[in-house]
């Protein structure tokens, strides 16, 4: 039961009515003295008006407290345990302690980022899978797709470095250009190729190839009880001229392309959009990428993260954190 302590004060009130008291007590007592030196009434009963006064007001005052106590429920010093805390006083210190108790657990792998209702603590148990597309979910085959374009090797590497491994792919991504503008912005890293990519990049089909694991690897996932997402950087027209995502999109629980919403990896409010969304806790999801970068991202938002070198290495690393299935090819 708490107690008291030095830093408690009595509320103002009480401090109030019990000076009150005081100075009924001594003022009748105060009279009675008075009339009693100068005589001017019978002291043996002035005597006993100021005793019974002093015995019968405290004893009032405290049946009133009591009442008071009785009616509302809090503790005054008419109750059994009169320096015990009110009921509403000890929920508010256990909300307390619980917050402390949160602060003093809570790691950043194991808490929401996001604000509001996400700011919750996980236990450590993944219940959710999120992928990448390009180089997990499907083969990010940006080589060979130049190379079916009809370009040898020094020209693929030449195209490669003004548009796939430049900063202005991610235009395409990101969903606020048309194709036209982006490949604009490729030719401005290599004007003497303007012909080459505007022939390389009017049309992205074959730019990425199915993988026969993929739906089964969904679907053993979400057999075994976990949620399945996607949260990738990808194009609309990538989207349009690969129709077969379509079939593995079907199958997952929902997620994040990155042109719809003009928010790209690794910006950290991809990752709050996908669990705001979808209402997910952060240290109960894990997420795979093919790009350290944005395994990084996420590991700094909060998620667990794995990144994906080959299908062996991913198992490991997901059955260390809980996460097994059984894929039926």
């Amino acid at each position: 039961m708490a107690k008291r302590g030095n830093n408690d004060k009595t509320p103002l009130i009480r401090r109030i009515l019990a000076i009150i008291g005081v100075l009924v007590l001594l003022g009748v007592n105060g009279i009675f003295f008075t009339k009693a030196v100068r005589g001017t009434f019978d002291t043996p009963g002035a005597f006993m008006t100021a005793a019974v006064s002093t015995v019968a007001i405290p004893i009032v005052v405290w049946l009133f407290v009591w009442a008071f106590s009785a009616v509302t429920g809090k503790r005054t010093v008419a109750s059994p345990d009169p320096y015990g805390r009110n009921e509403k006083d000890e929920s508010e210190d256990e909300i307390k302690a619980e917050d402390l108790n949160i602060e003093e657990s809570t790691d950043e792998s194991e808490t929401s980022s996001v604000p509001g209702k996400h700011d919750r603590i996980s236990n450590g148990k993944v219940d959710t899978v999120i992928f990448d597309i390009g180089g997990v979910l499907a083969d990010f085959c940006w080589e060979q797709f130049i190379k079916d374009k009809g370009y040898v090797e020094d020209t693929v590497n030449k195209i490669a470095e003004a548009s796939i491994k430049s900063p202005a792919w991610d235009e395409f991504d990101r969903g606020v250009l048309d194709t036209m503008e982006v490949i604009q912005g490729f030719v401005k890293n290599n004007p003497s190729m303007e012909a080459e990519l505007y022939d390389v990049f009017s049309d992205l089909s074959g730019l990425l190839k199915k993988r026969e694991r993929t739906i089964p690897w969904i679907r053993a996932l979400k057999k075994a009880g976990f949620k399945v997402f996607v949260l990738s950087n990808y194009s609309k027209q990538a989207e349009d001229a690969n129709p077969f995502m379509k079939e593995f999109l079907d199958e997952v629980d929902g997620g994040i392309l990155s042109y719809k919403e003009q928010i790209i990896k690794p910006d950290r409010k991809i990752f709050e959009l996908i669990c705001e969304r979808y209402d997910l806790i952060p240290g109960k999801c894990v997420f795979i990428d093919d790009l350290q970068r944005n395994v990084d991202a996420a590991s700094d938002f909060g998620m667990k993260s794995i990144l994906f070198e080959n299908y062996e290495q991913v198992d490991r690393e997901l059955s260390k954190l809980g996460v097994t299935c059984k894929i039926e090819m």
